[in-house]
């Protein structure tokens, strides 16, 4: 399970860590197996942060997802997707 949950954590949250895990991990393999585009994987990252809950799943993950990936291009590259998606762009004002 990637990611830390606090040793408190009740069973609603357990459920919850692996109901995004599984997600996360779903959309990392079809990335990885090339049938999933970037475009797909940064839609579905934008959908999957949009929520506190995907969110905090992400801050929690990220450190960990980013150790597995180690010199992996491609699941450093999706990695990236997700921190993109993290922080939106601010829009520059005129």
């Amino acid at each position: 399970m990637a990611g830390r949950l606090p040793a408190d954590a009740g069973p609603g949250e357990v459920s919850a860590h692996l109901f995004w895990d599984a997600q996360l991990t779903a959309w990392e393999l079809l990335w990885r197996i090339g049938a999933a585009s970037e475009h797909q994987v940064r839609a579905h990252a934008a959908a999957m942060l949009a929520g506190a809950e995907g969110r905090d799943y992400w801050e929690r993950a990220r450190a960990g997802r980013a150790a597995v990936a180690g010199e992996d291009a491609k699941l450093r590259a999706f990695n990236a997707v997700f921190d993109a998606a993290r922080t939106p762009a601010v829009p520059a004002s005129g």
